[in-house]
């Protein structure tokens, strides 16, 4: 249901959602991450899982910064992690 969820989708790419408030933050990404893993799996990231990220989100061009953020909070929430609980 959440991997191809059009109402997962659109609350992932609403204006002024999560995503586009990410985008415009100025805080470090480390920080933003941080934030962002501590909300879906109520733990802190692994330093791979920053590092991952963070050249994932250094891969896209600043214009595309929100998209970029989409992708990692929908890559959050459909991992099994989220999804099942341990």
């Amino acid at each position: 249901m959440l991997l191809n969820s059009p109402e997962v989708q659109a609350k992932l790419s609403a204006a002024n959602g999560r995503a586009e408030q990410l985008a415009k933050d100025t805080r470090p990404d480390e920080v933003k991450l941080a934030e962002l893993f501590w909300a879906a799996y109520a733990r802190g990231p692994e330093p791979e899982e920053i590092k991952t990220a963070q050249g994932f989100l250094a891969s896209k061009a600043p214009e595309k910064r929100k998209e970029a953020w989409e992708d990692i909070l929908w890559a959050l929430i459909n991992a099994k992690e989220f999804q099942f609980v341990d």
